[in-house]
């Protein structure tokens, strides 16, 4: 490791200035697509197992291997760990972090199991909202309940509206904890429904299209329930599925047995995927 040359004003190339002065990028950088996190180098023999920069041994020996930023957006140096193996070899360990906006195909996930697939991002015009102008974060839909059992995370929604409204901390759990019984008391003390359910009305009219989607800016016919959950975002991701797929090159045949998917991906021409590079379990179509 080591930093790499400068040029007749002493300044380092534009992809290696995040590095400190052993060629590791320094804590809390930004490292911008295709700048280098680690300026590795490898011997060019590879019996050779010298550390490049340490005395004694041969620069021209080494040739550089540095480790870049393959993400399209930029990532920040959260973590780095210098160590050394059993044989003593110099073992270097970043943790590379990145601030994500939620998008379409990101897996999100209550800590009762209940995982689910974002399928559309509405603007906060058109969600619903309570008597008290509340809109929803995430609309569930119901039919993940009662296949599944998870009494736990109504519970955890009742107690957790009751301790907002009563400013304590409630313990929202299907295995003890706060009663339910005790929770809905505190509802209908502050002028909520005991079992959690609001009243919602829709989102404003816009268009005429939005009359086919029901954003019609009348009241829902059926009560909602309705409060605060735990959700946390898990690691796959749809911005993660793109890249792997946007190599693949265009075909006109179609050789997979099992078919194969015609996607757009961010605005190039269609291609072709196999698809096993999307999911092994899943079964596709030729689409036209």
């Amino acid at each position: 490791m080591g930093l790499p040359g400068r040029d007749e004003n002493g300044e380092l190339p534009e992809a290696d200035r995040q590095l400190g002065e052993d060629g590791i990028v320094e804590v809390g950088a930004r490292v911008q697509r295709d700048q280098t996190y680690i300026h590795k180098r490898v011997p060019v023999n590879a019996t050779d197992s010298s550390v490049a920069g340490a005395p004694g041994s041969q620069s021209q020996g080494h040739r550089p291997a540095p480790m870049k930023n393959k993400l399209p957006e930029e990532v920040y140096a959260d973590q780095v760990m210098i160590a050394s193996t059993e044989k003593e070899d110099i073992l270097v360990k970043v943790l590379l972090r990145q601030t994500r906006i939620p998008e379409v195909g990101d897996k999100f996930s209550s800590r009762h199991g209940q995982k689910g697939v974002c399928g559309i991002i509405v603007p906060q015009a058109d969600m619903p909202f309570t008597d008290q102008g509340i809109c929803p974060d995430i609309i569930m839909n119901p039919h993940g309940f009662p296949s599944r059992m998870t009494v736990g995370k109504m519970i955890e929604l009742l107690a957790g509206k009751a301790g907002v409204l009563e400013g304590k901390l409630q313990y929202g759990t299907a295995f003890g904890g706060s009663k339910v019984e005790d929770m809905s008391k505190i509802l209908m003390d502050h002028g909520y429904s005991y079992s959690g359910k609001d009243f919602l009305t829709s989102g404003k009219i816009q268009s005429v299209a939005s009359l086919m989607v029901g954003i019609t800016g009348e009241s829902l016919e059926a009560y909602v329930f309705f409060g605060p959950v735990y959700y946390q975002k898990l690691k796959h991701m749809g911005n993660t599925l793109i890249i792997p797929l946007s190599d693949v090159q265009l075909s006109t045949k179609c050789t997979q047995e099992q078919g194969v998917l015609v996607k757009h991906l961010r605005g190039n021409p269609q291609k072709v995927v196999p698809e096993t590079a999307v999911f092994d379990s899943a079964r596709w179509n030729v689409i036209v």
